[in-house]
């Protein structure tokens, strides 16, 4: 049972409001902080099993609701044709018309996406030289233009809503995808490294 639940009785009953049991579900949901009744999602459908891996299909999607998710439009304008992968979300907190939205592509071509009208209309932002595979977003409480991406090769930082982007290189972090241990005493860690080329 995949998807966004919604609830008006305080928890004791929940209806399905986007997805579906068997492919679609959720990965992320942003409420407008001026209105509760305006909320983004974004929408996966996926399966994962021991032999095959299906990280997209047109059931992934950006959604916008004005009534405190009781309805749902799906979002297309600016916004890739191809088939999407995985979604986050993220809304400014000065101006919450401005959208931001990570999306993973086929090919390491996902980016990030940008709204200034409440996720009507949206604008791919430029790489430049950050890495890819967006995790987190930051944006600045007390400046919107001041923005800190997270993504598996460390963080990248953007002064003007990300137009142009600084990727930090002097940090020494790396995303283990797997770790282990042995069974000497006492005992070694190994981890293996996701996208550093070992």
């Amino acid at each position: 049972q995949r998807g966004v639940f919604l609830t008006t009785d305080g928890g004791a009953t929940w209806q399905r409001v986007l997805g579906d049991d068997e492919w679609v579900g959720a990965t992320d949901l942003a409420i407008d902080p001026r209105d509760p009744d305006r909320l983004y999602a974004a929408t996966w459908q996926r399966h994962r099993n021991v032999a095959a891996y299906m990280g997209g299909g047109p059931g992934t999607a950006l959604h916008r609701s004005v009534d405190g998710g009781r309805t749902w439009k799906k979002l297309t304008r600016g916004l890739p044709e191809s088939r999407m992968g995985k979604i986050g979300l993220a809304i400014s907190p000065q101006d919450p018309d401005v959208v931001y939205a990570t999306i993973e592509l086929a090919n390491r071509t996902g980016s990030m996406y940008r709204s200034e009208d409440g996720g009507e209309t949206f604008a791919r932002l430029p790489l430049n030289s950050r890495h890819v595979d967006d995790h987190a977003l930051w944006i600045n409480p007390q400046d919107s233009r001041h923005l800190i991406v997270g993504n598996d090769g460390g963080i990248a930082i953007s002064r003007d809503r990300g137009a142009t982007w600084r990727y930090v290189r002097n940090l020494p972090l790396s995303q283990f995808y797997h770790i282990a241990v042995d069974n000497d005493h006492p005992y070694n860690v190994y981890g293996g490294l996701q996208d550093n080329g070992s």
